[in-house]
């Protein structure tokens, strides 16, 4: 939104009865908005000197011109442009969907590109977050997103339970594609390192935007790894079942022996 305020013309030229405002948008950052838009015209009474614009576009530019009425017509026109700020990126995302695959020490997740608002997406980040029943609070304080960039050692050496596992270029992500968060690789300067089995971990997906100083981003959870010793706990029930079968399995051919044993000696003992 746009607060837009003016003063009364030096030489009204006559009493103000009204005034008259009409902008529109003449250039845009946000390739979806059409410009220049359509011209919109708003009339405010002598006294109100003063208008709130709302559902106006992010990062764009609106050309504003006031001219004031009076009984012998419209005065001379004001002109001023005002761009309005970017917003933060938004993601496709209706529900955290289900990882494409898994391992010990990897997750595969599906990466969609985001929308900017008022600017184009500057880079894509990926983030590693350790799981834990009391997690250690990260050092700054946001609406759950990631504004500085932590490598996997500056988090070892901070003792944060956190850090970027790739950065991306808007290129690299035109479309959806999988990526494996643990595959050792190195994306522009951020290592990807193996994920430990006996950890669980929260795998989340930020885009960010700039233009002209101003940064916006928006960041969103896409999937959960869990240890691998919660994921194990039917194995072993069933390991456990396995052995108990072997075992009943030899106690029952050790009784089949004894039986034929005691049926050799009894017809031993009749035929004496």
């Amino acid at each position: 939104m746009i607060f837009l305020k003016w003063e009364e013309p030096v030489e009204p030229n006559g009493l103000i009865t009204q005034y008259e405002i009409s902008y529109q948008s003449i250039e845009s950052f946000d390739p979806a908005v059409n410009v220049p838009g359509p011209r919109r015209t708003v009339s405010k009474l002598r006294n109100e000197t003063y208008h709130v614009f709302s559902n106006l576009h992010p990062g764009t530019t609106y050309l504003f011109s006031v001219r004031a009425r009076t009984g012998k017509g419209f005065g001379q026109t004001a002109l001023t442009e005002i761009t309005t700020n970017i917003s933060a990126p938004s993601f496709d995302y209706g529900d955290i969907p289900s990882p494409l695959g898994e391992s010990d020490s990897t997750i595969t997740v599906l990466l969609r590109p985001a929308q900017g608002r008022g600017a184009p997406i500057s880079t894509y980040q990926v983030i590693v977050e350790e799981d834990r029943p009391k997690k250690i609070k990260r050092e700054f304080s946001g609406p759950e997103c990631f504004p500085v960039p932590l490598t996997f050692d500056d988090a070892i050496s901070r003792g944060l339970v956190h850090y970027f596992g790739a950065e991306l270029s808007p290129s690299s992500l035109t479309e959806a594609r999988p990526f494996t968060v643990g595959d050792n690789q190195t994306y522009r300067g951020y290592w990807n390192p193996p994920l430990e089995p006996k950890k669980a971990y929260l795998i989340y997906f930020q885009a960010m935007s700039n233009l002209k100083g101003e940064t916006r981003l928006n960041c969103i959870r896409i999937a959960r790894k869990a240890a691998c010793k919660e994921s194990k706990r039917p194995l072993e029930v069933s390991q456990h079942s396995e052995e108990m079968g072997l075992i009943l399995g030899i106690c029952a051919g050790g009784l089949v022996v004894l039986i034929i044993l005691l049926g050799a000696i009894i017809v031993v003992i009749r035929k004496g």
